[in-house]
């Protein structure tokens, strides 16, 4: 897809108010393949869009297939983002987290894991058990991170951010 993709989200609000917010991205940005084919859902959430996968796949298919639609695996960097994914996707999903051979965890934009975020893993995590764990998924309940093997085959959680403009429309 090329030029201006416009995605419009309503939220209700009393007395049959609704915000419109208009979500503008440029060239090649949150694509998907096969034109109108498939179905996406993407969830707003402080200046990006979320996108949860489907289908299981690698940590690295689940980057790819992020990427083919101008996001990436979810970066998170802050508590209140860290909820937000905790409760929008239920399912063990992976996040844009690896870890180096030397165990440092780097976000898939190359920034370090910062350390007030070593709260969201689970108790006696990041433990590498099997020697081969380098990436990370959400758990069960989306609120902790547990470290895995990147050829597991888990759900995903995308994001880009985006520019946003709101109006406000009364319904009849």
């Amino acid at each position: 897809l090329k030029g201006k993709i416009v995605i419009v989200i309503l939220f209700g609000i009393q007395n049959r108010e609704h915000r419109i917010f208009r979500l503008h991205y440029n060239s090649g940005s949150l694509k998907h393949e096969g034109g109108c084919a498939e179905t996406v859902s993407w969830l707003y959430f402080q200046g990006s869009v979320y996108l949860g996968s489907t289908t299981e796949q690698t940590w690295q298919e689940s980057r790819q297939y992020c990427q083919k639609r101008g996001a990436d695996l979810t970066i998170i960097s802050s508590v209140q983002e860290q909820t937000f994914v905790a409760t929008s996707f239920t399912e063990r999903r992976w996040i844009g987290l690896t870890a180096s051979q030397s165990r440092e965890w780097i976000w898939v934009d190359g920034s370090q894991l910062n350390t007030r975020f070593t709260q969201f893993w689970d108790s006696g995590e990041p433990n590498n058990k099997h020697n081969d764990e380098f990436c990370v998924e959400t758990n069960y309940n989306g609120d902790t991170w547990n470290d895995e093997g990147c050829y597991e085959k888990r759900l995903s959680c995308s994001s880009t951010r985006v520019s946003i403009s709101a109006c406000d429309t009364k319904t009849p």
